[in-house]
C-alpha cells in the first residue's frame, strides 16, 4: 500500500478506552484478552513509526470522550472529523492532484490540490491533468460551478531512521 494511503488509513483509525471494574483503562467493548491503554499506545506508536515522524507521533494527543479516552493520530489532522465515521466519507470529494513543492536537506514538501463538487448527486466527472481540472465529457478545462471548490493541503516529509516519513499530514476527504 502506498505511503500516502497508509497515512490516510492511520488518520481514520481510532481506539476507545474505558476503565474496567479494577480501574484499568482497557479497550471499550473488548471481549478478548484486554489490552491496557499504555500497551496499546506503545504498539500503536511502533506501527505509526513506519509512516510518521517521531515528532508527529510524540505530539499525538489522547482525547477525553464521554468518560472514555480516544487514541488516534487522526486528532492531529486539524479536523474534529478526522476519526470515526465522519472524516473519510466526504462524498463531495471527487479527485486530487499531488505535486512536489520543494526538496531541501532531508525535507520534502508536497502539495495536494483537492476538488470538491457542490452537488454530489449531480457531480461533475473530472480529473486533474497536471494542475488543470479537466471535464471528462468534453475533455476541456472544467469551470467551477457556484458551490464547487478546490482546497490545497501541504505535507512535510522528513528523512528519519533511513526512510521518508510524514511530519505533517491532513485528510483531504
Amino acid at each position: 500500500m502506498p505511503m500516502i494511503d497508509r497515512a490516510a488509513k492511520y488518520m481514520l483509525d481510532s481506539e476507545e478506552f474505558c476503565q474496567n471494574k479494577n480501574g484499568v483503562w482497557v479497550v471499550w467493548g473488548n471481549n478478548v484478552e484486554p489490552i491496557t491503554i499504555d500497551e496499546y499506545i506503545d504498539n500503536y506508536k511502533k506501527e505509526l513509526s513506519h509512516v510518521f515522524s517521531k515528532r508527529m507521533i510524540s505530539s499525538m494527543p489522547v482525547q477525553e470522550n464521554g468518560g472514555c479516552k480516544l487514541v488516534t493520530i487522526g486528532l492531529l489532522s486539524g479536523s474534529i472529523y478526522s476519526y470515526g465515521s465522519c472524516r473519510g466519507t466526504d462524498i463531495s470529494f471527487k479527485c486530487n492532484n499531488w505535486s512536489i513543492e520543494s526538496i531541501e536537506n532531508n525535507v520534502i514538501t508536497l502539495k495536494n490540490t483537492a476538488f470538491y463538487v457542490g452537488n454530489p448527486d449531480v457531480g461533475a466527472k473530472v480529473h486533474f491533468k497536471g494542475s488543470t481540472l479537466i471535464n471528462e465529457e468534453n475533455n476541456k478545462e472544467y469551470i467551477l460551478q457556484d458551490e464547487d471548490h478546490i482546497e490545497k493541503y501541504s505535507y512535510t516529509l522528513v528523512f528519519e531512521d533511513g526512510q521518508w516519513k510524514f511530519d505533517s499530514f491532513s485528510l483531504w476527504y
